[in-house]
């Protein structure tokens, strides 16, 4: 039900406050792998420089293909009311305070991105024990799955009042110590 009103790679970008044309835009990158030269074809927006793709105004952005890109000043000057991590680390820890301190909420890489990592597991388990999953089977439980992880990382980042890595990390080292204990490792 979301409305993407922006979009880019290293090429080019487009925006389209009322929503863009998805289908469009993806048929475009499966032939020709990049945006360049779809803006000559496809009447979906404006174009623009991808160096101001981050700077759109909206109500959750994405970093989804570069590690490093928000760091302070660009996380001064970012026009959004949440940061989803869909690349590995694109929050850079002083653009992370800088979020913090506009009150702008940042879901982490690692809760935000583990969908990819569950799947995988999925497909070892399935293998391991010779079965197959249908498709269905497979979403349900990876959304239950992934449900289930950010319900408990935002439980802990509102009952200790942290941010939402903060509480994905103390989740994930909690879990990582009761394994160590639980083998007897001193």
């Amino acid at each position: 039900g979301a409305r993407i009103t922006a979009v880019g790679d290293h090429t080019r970008a487009v925006r389209n406050p009322r929503g863009l044309d998805i289908d469009a835009l993806r048929g475009w990158t499966r032939e020709h792998r990049f945006l360049a030269g779809a803006e000559e074809v496809l009447d979906v927006g404006e174009w623009f420089s991808p160096d101001d793709l981050l700077f759109e105004p909206c109500d959750v952005l994405v970093p989804a293909a570069l590690g490093g890109v928000v760091d302070k000043a660009v996380a001064r000057e970012l026009r959004c009311r949440a940061v989803v991590e869909g690349a590995n680390g694109p929050v850079l820890p002083d653009g992370d305070a800088e979020l913090r301190r506009r009150n702008i909420p940042v879901v982490p890489d690692i809760l935000a991105n583990a969908g990819g990592v569950t799947g995988s597991y999925f497909e070892w388990a399935q293998n391991i024990q010779q079965m197959r999953w249908g498709l269905q089977r497979f979403r349900e439980e990876l959304d239950r799955k992934m449900c289930d992880a950010f319900a408990r990382v935002y439980d802990m980042a509102t009952t200790h009042g942290i941010p939402l890595r903060v509480a994905a990390l103390v989740i994930g080292i909690g879990r990582v110590g009761k394994a160590i204990t639980t083998r007897g490792v001193r």
